[in-house]
């Protein structure tokens, strides 16, 4: 027998309940809170469990008094995540955890539910409502994740639901950094006292935090792809390709978050989505490490950089896979050629339906991070007098470059199906601008950067980047109304980083002046001061103006090379000590 409320015979509450279910599809679901209750005890421990058949299942728990307390909690999109009701699942899960650790007292109770708060994964942050039941048409749109923990966009979900892929996560472990940071309301009743008292401890301890680590927007995550080069360690050129495939192996099975890149002599990685970055780097540093002593296990050195010094195109080996056999059948020789690597970040972006539009206001933009990145002065053995030669040879490509000015979504998302529909390209992998909307993921993905070897470079650039989409998306009015001409002066700004790097002057639109890349690096960061203060980036935001204080990747390649030709060495010799510089400094987890 099914029984329900009489209540809802009344007209009054029929009309409400119809109008509720005829608004749901319409709702935010970031601005939606549920509110539920559950209750806690001091005696809570595993009754069930598995023993060889035969035997008894035997566990000792702690003695207790049986004391009850009411746990009252709000989830929305950045909370705890549920799928019946969205917060029941989730206490079901707390009541497991508490089960499992078996506090014995109110206090203890109180500070093991405040540090089991933060076992709620990122992952489970933002699915609240495409998961509820109480959006039952909604259940059937999938929110699948990658393997590196992006949510991924499909063209079929509507954009509002798309809007919701934003996860957030607590800091650390400490209970009271929970306060604020997931939209977590907490409260207690029956058993106020003593539970009431820690509880209300840990709010008070958030609020005596310093407000940078307090108000943490720790939206508009990001993800880091990083690619590097393989040298034979004695001759510094192209590795053999038996040296090649068995490093790849290795790699594969001992460094997760590694992958190919079209030639065999390259090898990429990447960091999972996240807000930290200390994190990054920590995982970055890793990363180059475990690399650098598989490479040495095999004879050959890893470095990052734009292009490889001593690399010849006639001797690359392409990487094996169908996406590669394409890219030779579809380019030729520009697939050999691609003797590059580069810097990617990922930045989420809340609502995916402005991804275009950040991108082409981004455009002015591009010019300065290619600067800050320039690390390839050398080409096939010979130096090139420009400090970032990658974009030269990368021009090969088609639909590279800046990204065209599309005018929002919509034009962006016709361009695409013009081009897949008529067969130009598969997807929009292929459209490898500087800046680009992902495909896979709900991100803004930056393109131009070189390969650097200095890890401290690449996180600088990366932090800059994301306080920019982040300044970008709160403020309309900034780069808006570009036109073609503001483009073509991008372009010619691109070149000028291109040639010069950090030392170019760059052209100011507004003033038709060009100016010092340093004042337009200041210009930038006076802009996103306050994403930087909301993002923590302050730190990283410093080290990109030490960029160009003290030079980037280019200028030290050149340097070396400087002193080596003016030690008497020939230019391959010379060439050799800068190729042992940039395995020297990839491996390091300073600044080089």
């Amino acid at each position: 027998m099914l029984i329900r409320a009489a209540e809802q015979d009344r007209e009054d509450i029929a009309q409400a309940r119809q109008a509720w279910a005829e608004r749901q599809p319409t709702l935010d679901p970031n601005r939606l809170a549920f509110l539920n209750e559950t209750w806690a005890t001091t005696i809570m421990t595993r009754s069930h469990g598995r023993a060889p058949k035969g035997e008894r299942l035997q566990r000792t728990v702690p003695q207790g008094h049986w004391h009850t307390t009411t746990f009252l909690c709000g989830v929305r999109t950045s909370g705890l995540v549920a799928r019946a009701t969205p917060i029941e699942l989730a206490f079901s899960k707390l009541k497991r955890l508490l089960k499992n650790v078996a506090s014995r007292s109110m206090d203890e109770l109180w500070q093991m539910i405040g540090r089991l708060l933060n076992q709620f994964s990122p992952g489970e942050c933002a699915n609240t409502s495409v998961t509820a039941a109480l959006h039952s048409q909604r259940d059937k749109e999938s929110r699948p994740h990658d393997a590196e923990g992006w949510s991924r966009t499909t063209n079929d979900m509507p954009a509002r639901w798309q809007a919701s892929m934003s996860p957030i996560r607590v800091p650390d472990a400490q209970a009271s950094r929970y306060a604020g940071q997931k939209c977590i309301t907490v409260s207690c009743h029956g058993t106020w006292g003593r539970g009431w008292e820690a509880l209300h401890s840990y709010v008070k301890a958030s609020l005596q935090l310093p407000a940078q680590e307090r108000m943490m927007d720790t939206r508009y995550r990001f993800g880091i792809e990083e690619e590097y080069f393989l040298a034979d360690a004695a001759s510094r050129g192209t590795p053999s390709p038996d040296a090649a495939r068995a490093f790849h192996t290795l790699a594969s099975d001992r460094v997760p978050g590694v992958g190919r890149e079209v030639l065999q002599s390259q090898i990429e990685v990447s960091t999972p989505p996240g807000s930290d970055f200390a994190e990054a780097r920590q995982r970055l540093a890793t990363l180059r490490s475990d690399l650098a002593g598989i490479g040495h296990e095999h004879g050959l050195l890893v470095f990052a950089s734009g292009t490889h010094p001593l690399a010849c195109w006639p001797e690359q080996t392409l990487s094996e896979g169908d996406r590669y056999d394409h890219m030779v059948e579809e380019y030729g020789i520009l697939a050999t050629r691609n003797m590059v690597c580069a810097l990617h970040v990922h930045v989420e972006v809340p609502n995916p339906d402005r991804r275009a539009n950040l991108m082409r206001r981004m455009v002015p933009f591009i010019p300065l991070f290619l600067a800050l990145s320039a690390s390839s002065p050398f080409w096939e053995r010979r130096p090139t007098g420009l400090a970032a030669y990658r974009m030269a040879a990368y021009s090969e490509w088609p639909r590279s470059g800046l990204p065209d000015l599309m005018d929002d979504a919509a034009d962006y998302e016709h361009y695409v199906h013009v081009m897949t529909a008529s067969g130009a390209i598969p997807d929009a992998s292929f459209l490898w601008w500087a800046l680009r909307p992902s495909m896979h993921y709900p991100t803004l993905e930056l393109r131009i950067c070189d390969s650097c070897a200095r890890l401290a470079d690449a996180v600088a650039i990366a932090a800059l980047y994301r306080c920019a989409v982040r300044m970008l998306d709160r403020r309309e009015e900034v780069n808006t109304g570009l036109t073609g001409a503001s483009r073509a002066i991008a372009s010619e700004n691109l070149w000028r980083a291109q040639r010069h790097g950090v030392h170019a002057t760059l052209i100011d639109e507004a003033s038709a002046r060009a100016l010092p890349l340093s004042r337009q690096l200041d210009a930038l960061i006076n802009l996103v001061e306050e994403d930087a203060s909301a993002l923590g980036c302050g730190p990283q935001l410093q080290a990109a103006r030490r960029i160009v204080t003290a030079g980037t990747g280019a200028d030290r390649q050149f340097e070396i090379f400087k002193q080596g030709r003016g030690a008497g060495l020939d230019t391959h010799a010379a060439m050799c000590g800068v190729v042992d510089w940039l395995a020297v400094a990839t491996a390091a987890s300073g600044d080089g």
